[in-house]
Order: structure tokens, then C-alpha cells, then sequence
């Protein structure tokens, strides 16, 4: 026996009313712009109805900012460089579109002291960037491109690390140019010996 959602279907119309609201107000006045009573304002929907769809303002956020960011395989295409470039950029583009320059760094802040905010950024967009280029690098690492014993938990946090760096720090250029030249920089670790 299988059980029936009970309600009326979510009004798809509604849901893109909110998130269009959302993205406008953070990119125009941040974070602290994006309240929640103001996307209701915007949007022509009461908070209830905010509510009824996210939990909480960093949730609406990530699905604003994230929420079409494409689940898709790495590409195997037996050059690890150039597989690591094509990955590590995907992430970055969503990182430097406008949206998502304001949204990171807020949702990081918030996830800091929220574990429940952490969870939801992490499987959003974390984890599957994450295991995207961990895939890569271990197809690399049978093919020998890869030194083994490599802390491939280290690259993605030395990746991400540099990410949140240009966005909160430097506000140097997050782009391809970026993107690659931190993989070259990355790869010369992964393929040279190890010191002792």
C-alpha cells in the first residue's frame, strides 16, 4: 500500500516568485537585506508560505544561491590535471556568480554556529563538489598519476580554503585563470616525492 502526499502540490510559480526575491535582495543589500519578511514583501506571498517551504532564511538561501548547481559525474578523461581543472571549475562558477559571492560567505558564518545550517551546506554543495574531485583524484591514483598516501581530505580543504579567501580576504579574481592555476599548484604536491 503506498501512502499519498496530502495538500495541494507545491505551486512551482510560487517557489521561483521566492527564490527570484531572495537572490534579488541578497545581491543587492546582503545578507542582512534578505529577511525573511522582505522576500515575503517581494515575492507577494506571506511568511507563512516562506515557512511552509524553508525551514529558515540559510535555508531558503542555499536553495536560492545553489539550488541548481548540476549533480554530474567528474569527467574521466585520463589527464588528472586537466579533469581536476574541469571539476574545481564547475565549483567555482557558482562560487563567483554574484549570488553566490554574498551567499558563501554568510552561510559559512551562520553554519559556524549552527550544525543544522553546516549539515544542509554540506550536502547541498560541499559533499558533492567534494566527491567529485576525491573520485578523480583516486581514478588518478590507480593510473599512477597520483603519489598514494595523499590526505585527499587536505586538497579539498586546501581548495576550499583558497575560495573562501579570495571571497572574504583578498577579493582577488575568482574565475577559470583562478580555478587552474591553484590545480597546477595543487598537482605539483599530489605527483612529487614526499619529504621525509
Amino acid at each position: 500500500m503506498t501512502s499519498t502526499a496530502r495538500g495541494r502540490p507545491r505551486d512551482q510559480a510560487i517557489d521561483a516568485a521566492i527564490l527570484a526575491a531572495a537572490r534579488e535582495l541578497v545581491t543587492d543589500g546582503g545578507y542582512a537585506a534578505m529577511s525573511m519578511d522582505a522576500i515575503a514583501s517581494r515575492a507577494g506571498v506571506s511568511k507563512p508560505t516562506l515557512y511552509r517551504r524553508w525551514p529558515s532564511r540559510g535555508a531558503l538561501l542555499i536553495e536560492a544561491a545553489f539550488g541548481e548547481v548540476p549533480q554530474v559525474d567528474p569527467p574521466d578523461t585520463g589527464d588528472i590535471a586537466n579533469d581536476f581543472k574541469t571539476t574545481f571549475r564547475w565549483g567555482v562558477a557558482h562560487v563567483a556568480d554574484p549570488v553566490g559571492r554574498v551567499a558563501l560567505p554568510a552561510l559559512l558564518a551562520e553554519a559556524a554556529e549552527n550544525p543544522v545550517m553546516r549539515e544542509m551546506l554540506g550536502s547541498r554543495l560541499t559533499q558533492p563538489a567534494f566527491a567529485r574531485i576525491v573520485t578523480s583524484l583516486e581514478r588518478a591514483q590507480q593510473r599512477g598519476q597520483v603519489r598514494e598516501g595523499v590526505d585527499l581530505l587536505l586538497v579539498l580543504e586546501a581548495c576550499t580554503g583558497a575560495v573562501i579567501a579570495r571571497l572574504t580576504m583578498t577579493g582577488r579574481p575568482i574565475d577559470d585563470a583562478f580555478a587552474d592555476e591553484l590545480v597546477e599548484l595543487i598537482m605539483l604536491g599530489l605527483t612529487s616525492k614526499k619529504r621525509r
